[in-house]
């Protein structure tokens, strides 16, 4: 698999790269009291949101799934 690179600042290159950093930045880093002098403090806490992100939190595109109720309603079974 060859690496490609995109330019930066350029969300229509790679928009859902992009539309995670932002989820990230306003979700996460601007609601989260962290201490970005202990990287295992940032660690524990971003697992812990990203957890729940992904088995709690309803997302309307999604049809208000979690990522984690739709990716086991649309996964294809495999032999």
């Amino acid at each position: 698999m060859k690496i490609q690179h995109t330019w930066i600042h350029t969300p229509d290159q790679n928009g859902v790269v992009e539309r995670s950093h932002r989820t990230d930045e306003e979700e996460f880093y601007q609601e989260t009291e962290i201490d970005y002098t202990d990287l295992e403090d940032i660690n524990t806490k971003f697992k812990l949101w990203l957890e729940k992100y992904n088995t709690k939190k309803l997302h309307f595109s999604l049809n208000f799934l979690t990522p984690d109720e739709y990716l086991n309603k649309t996964r294809v079974p495999t032999i």
